[in-house]
């Protein structure tokens, strides 16, 4: 295993199994928007990849199949941890590592933590909110800066639910029956991920099992003036050269836990005469993307783009059909720069199949780990 690809996966190839539905190509050329007829109310169960194909998934609404999840990826996460102990005890040139293994878990008794972790901006924030809006139980405690390091209910959190405006560093969720932590950690620009890696691979703090990240907007933001006087390009290269700056660091944490990478999706701003950020456009969205391509290329990260065609889909029914359910947030079109909960909860799935498929044993017409690798792609 290598940055959660299993190492015969090979190179990615339109599928032809259980998980495929049919469905024609939407994709043109790298990153390209382009008109598209895909009907959302009939996807929110259904995952689509970037070549246009639909895809089961498991529905992890339901909080048992979440619990499952957890369980059943503990359970492997400990019998690997068994396994490893082992091997470096029974390695004669192991030496003291062998016995500091031994220190650290003496007899493999302590049972690993799913541990899941999310960096970056409002959109992965969404995503996080989304999955802890379906872990309604008196079991599910969070943790935030203003608490002073005291655990409360989720409902502290729940309550507020589907609004998803928290802006604050960090959000802890914990089970307090289960191994399970998730965390989002607010990272616009993802300059703090290299401080995190550090501290994981000094052990000063338990390594994600699984991670969630993106960026974009807010460079976007952050760069607009450059943008405005010298283009799409000059603007881009800023924001490439802090990419190639951390990819280092990703290629290494890749190597020891699945990192999935959100590509940016179609913003409904852009689809407007005058946006109120000019550098939100569709050219610029779509030079972003392009710049993940070529720096996160063969770093063992997953590159998430089968949000793209969805999100188009998502701006232009917004165009035309412009709602906003206040009580739901299914449809948020007054919102301009996110995306409702109609994929958000579908993003949702796709990352919890991609986080549970492979440690879980589901139904047939589920995805397996390979073929939720592909719900990302």
């Amino acid at each position: 295993m290598k940055g959660g690809f299993d190492e015969d996966a090979g190179p990615y190839e339109p599928a032809v199994s259980t998980c495929s539905l049919g469905g024609s190509s939407q994709r043109g050329g790298t990153g390209a928007f382009l008109e598209t007829d895909i009907d959302l109310e009939a996807l929110a169960t259904a995952g689509i990849r970037q070549d246009g194909i639909v895809v089961n998934m498991h529905d992890f609404h339901k909080l048992p199949d979440i619990l499952q999840c957890v369980e059943d990826t503990s359970n492997y996460l400990r019998a690997m941890q068994s396994k490893n102990v082992a091997k470096q005890i029974h390695k004669k040139s192991s030496g003291g590592k062998a016995k500091a293994a031994q220190q650290r878990n003496p007899k493999g008794k302590e049972q690993p933590i799913v541990n899941w972790a999310f960096f970056g901006d409002s959109h992965t924030r969404y995503i996080f909110c989304a999955i802890y809006s379906r872990m309604r139980s008196k079991d599910f405690q969070c943790r935030i800066p203003k608490f002073k390091g005291q655990w409360r209910s989720l409902d502290f959190l729940q309550k507020s639910l589907p609004t998803c405006t928290y802006k604050g560093g960090k959000i802890e969720i914990r089970h307090v029956k289960l191994p399970l932590v998730l965390t989002f950690y607010r990272d616009v620009y993802l300059t703090e991920i290299k401080k995190y890696a550090a501290k994981w691979d000094a052990d000063e703090l338990p390594r994600p099992t699984f991670i969630v990240m993106n960026t974009g907007n807010h460079w976007m933001r952050r760069l607009v003036s450059k943008y405005a006087k010298s283009g799409v390009q000059a603007a881009g290269k800023v924001f490439e050269s802090h990419l190639r700056s951390i990819e280092p660091v990703l290629r290494s944490v890749a190597n020891k836990t699945t990192v999935v990478f959100k590509m940016q999706d179609d913003l409904q701003t852009v689809h407007h005469n005058v946006s109120k950020v000019v550098s939100f456009s569709a050219e610029n969205i779509q030079y972003y993307n392009g710049v993940f391509r070529r720096v996160l290329a063969d770093t063992g990260v997953l590159l998430w783009d089968s949000t793209l065609p969805l999100s188009l889909a998502y701006s232009l029914e917004c165009m035309k059909n412009p709602r906003h359910n206040n009580e739901t947030l299914w449809w948020m079109c007054g919102d301009r720069t996110h995306v409702g909960y109609i994929l958000l909860h579908q993003y949702a799935d796709m990352v919890l199949n991609v986080a549970c498929n492979k440690y879980m044993t589901l139904e047939q017409n589920s995805c397996h780990y390979k073929e939720s690798v592909k719900l990302l792609q």
